[in-house]
């Protein structure tokens, strides 16, 4: 019950996972982390000079939102959509691992505002994900879902960058299990 899709993502490859569960009734989506040393100083250094809007819902990093659009207009749109469309009761799990992990919030956040899931159906898991947004976004999705947690182990430097720095206000949504 699994297939994957991988997408060309900034010069680099990015991949990702759908599945379905019948025990669980569940659509399953999931992310890989950064590949390589280069797509980690992308990363670092998008932090300091792009962000997009998202909706009327504060900003996400350019990057990690660019890496999301590559992937679902590479092939997750429609998987995802085929699996809705099969199994219009189930919920959705979604997670990732670092820059998967910032996939898989921006992919919870778009599949609720794109009215593809109602929020008390999506469970987000993330594992050593960086900050993806600012404040007004961080606040939106702490508010919109109730089954939100990040996984951060002591030792990752991840989940600490981009760093709490000057007017940015970089902010992760809520729910941090040590």
């Amino acid at each position: 019950n699994l297939s994957d899709f991988i997408s060309i993502c900034l010069d680099v490859h990015c991949y990702g996972y759908t599945a379905w569960d019948p025990v669980e009734k569940a659509v399953i989506i999931a992310f890989e982390g950064t590949s390589n040393n280069n797509q980690m100083t992308d990363e670092i250094l998008s932090f300091f000079f792009h962000k997009v809007a998202f909706f009327d819902n504060g900003y996400l990093f350019k990057y990690f939102h660019d890496a999301f659009f590559f992937l679902w207009n590479g092939g997750l749109e429609q998987q995802v959509r085929t699996l809705k469309y099969q199994y219009p009761d189930y919920k959705v799990y979604i997670t990732g691992h670092s820059l998967g992990a910032s996939i898989a919030s921006i992919t919870a956040a778009y599949l609720v505002k794109w009215n593809m899931w109602d929020p008390k159906d999506v469970k987000l898991i993330t594992y050593g994900q960086p900050r993806t947004g600012d404040y007004d976004f961080a606040v939106w999705q702490s508010a919109t879902f109730p089954y939100s947690y990040r996984v951060v182990h002591h030792r990752d430097p991840v989940p600490h960058v981009p760093p709490r720095l000057g007017p940015d206000n970089v902010f992760h949504h809520r729910y941090e299990v040590w």
